[in-house]
């Protein structure tokens, strides 16, 4: 049985729900008018697509961006939760959104469109020949020459997504061994930058309709700039998720889960797609020549992320690192996670 002690600071906490004074929280009284309110919203991510001009969304304050958190004071993470809270609502309730995103998206640099059709046209041989600069990064990093490595990656990171979440990954260890709010600041714009670059060369597709094609079998293959890009951007998701769970804040944890959570859901639909590639394919299980020694596959088996030298046929090594290791870090990271945050 819990003591008072115990019960008491759990309700203490809890207040950290409702406590909308962090500048990324926004809450919002919303009356409907006619019954409607007039936004158009992604049932798989929450977030507002479109607000309708005039309408009661628009009149309460809504903009597209805007990730919907809390219903009258009830944690919505995802259609089924939001539908229940609605149905209770009434013509007039409560939001609680996430302005973090609709902040960083007017914040955000816009590619060129060439260096989006550049970054596709690449082949392996292409990628693996400028990755070379990212091996050279690493080497500075860890042999002390930090700052060599921040700027190198700061130079390349608006053309790469590998560049760019490595530099925001410099960002984050810092924030993290300084807690400096500065660096938190700092590594929060990295994190977003790196978001804004891999949506920009790889738009993200919506989560429910990427796996119903899959398991319809009617999932189209994906490219290795599609692949790389989006599994940076969900690297990128993990790593908001760490950061907001060292805040001392109830909401952030919850906000972190349903990170985390989203997380998940894309990086093995993304496991999946290269599943797919590789089914559809007629490729011997043997490496391709000129991969770099060293560079082997995961043998094939039967679990997910695991695969057999082949798919360096379609995809280079980094690429397929990056897509195993975000597989191993987020499960890791949801084991953490309490379930009542889950």
């Amino acid at each position: 049985m819990a003591s008072p002690e115990l019960d008491a600071r759990d309700a203490e906490l809890l207040k950290d729900v409702n406590n909308t004074q962090d500048e990324r929280l926004l809450r919002l009284t919303v009356t409907k008018k006619d019954g409607k309110i007039g936004w158009v919203r992604d049932c798989d991510t929450m977030m507002i697509d479109k607000v309708e001009a005039g309408s009661a969304a628009e009149a309460a304050g809504v903009k597209p961006k805007m990730r919907i958190l809390e219903v009258n004071d009830v944690i919505v993470a995802n259609d089924e939760e939001f539908s229940k809270a609605m149905a209770s609502a009434g013509d007039t309730f409560t939001l609680v959104m996430d302005i973090e995103e609709m902040l960083e998206a007017e914040d955000k640099i816009i590619l060129d469109k060439a260096l989006i059709e550049a970054a596709h046209a690449l082949t392996l041989a292409e990628q693996n020949k400028r990755d070379e600069r990212i091996q050279e990064g690493i080497a500075l990093f860890m042999n002390n020459e930090y700052a060599k490595a921040e700027s190198l990656y700061e130079e390349m990171s608006s053309t790469d997504p590998l560049a760019c979440i490595a530099w925001a990954t410099v960002g984050f260890l810092r924030a993290m061994m300084s807690f400096a709010p500065k660096d938190m600041k700092e590594a929060r714009r990295r994190i977003a930058r790196t978001t804004g670059v891999c949506n920009q060369i790889a738009p993200p597709t919506s989560v429910t309709s990427s796996i119903k094609s899959l398991w319809s079998g009617n999932a189209k293959t994906a490219s290795n700039c599609y692949i790389r890009a989006r599994v940076a951007a969900t690297d990128a998701l993990l790593l908001k998720s760490i950061l907001l769970l060292t805040e001392d804040s109830v909401m952030s944890h919850v906000r972190a889960g349903i990170g985390l959570r989203r997380g998940y859901v894309d990086i093995e639909a993304l496991s999946k797609q290269v599943d797919n590639t590789l089914k559809k394919s007629k490729i011997p299980n043997t490496p391709p020549q000129g991969l770099p020694d060293g560079k082997v596959a995961t043998p094939a088996g039967p679990k997910l992320g695991q695969w057999g030298p082949e798919v360096y046929h379609f995809y280079e090594y980094n690429t397929i690192g990056g897509l195993q290791f975000g597989l191993g870090a987020i499960n890791c990271s949801l084991s953490a996670m309490p379930a009542r945050i889950l």
